[in-house]
């Protein structure tokens, strides 16, 4: 995780800073950490859930935690697919590659992107 200074460098250049998250425990512990930090940093921040598999609650379950803390949080989630990982063996992103799943997967990022800029 990014240190304070780290933060707040980032911070100076960008208007959001997109915050992804796994629904996996540690993982939401560390978002938590980070949350802490950017809000004594006054910063604009929003956090992004990634790799959230449909057929668990773990995606959920963090969406709950997250809303409970108050924090800001995109509408749309990444969910987990293979789509990722075989777009990336192949070398293209996951918009040019050939596969049923690829857009729905893409689709979300572009709902991603509608969030930010509507």
């Amino acid at each position: 995780m990014p240190e304070l200074d780290e933060f707040r460098d980032l911070a100076e250049g960008s208007d959001l800073l997109i915050i992804p998250t796994t629904p996996n425990h540690l993982d939401l512990d560390a978002t938590l950490k980070a949350a802490e930090q950017l809000a004594s940093l006054k910063v604009n921040y929003k956090i992004l859930l990634t790799k959230v598999d449909a057929r668990t609650r773990s995606g959920r379950e963090a969406r709950q935690l997250l809303q409970a803390e108050n924090l800001p949080l995109f509408t749309t989630e990444i969910p987990l697919l293979v789509a990722f990982e075989r777009a990336s063996q192949s070398g293209v992103i996951i918009r040019d590659y050939v596969d049923p799943r690829s857009h729905l997967a893409w689709g979300r990022y572009k709902a991603v992107g509608r969030e930010i800029l509507p």
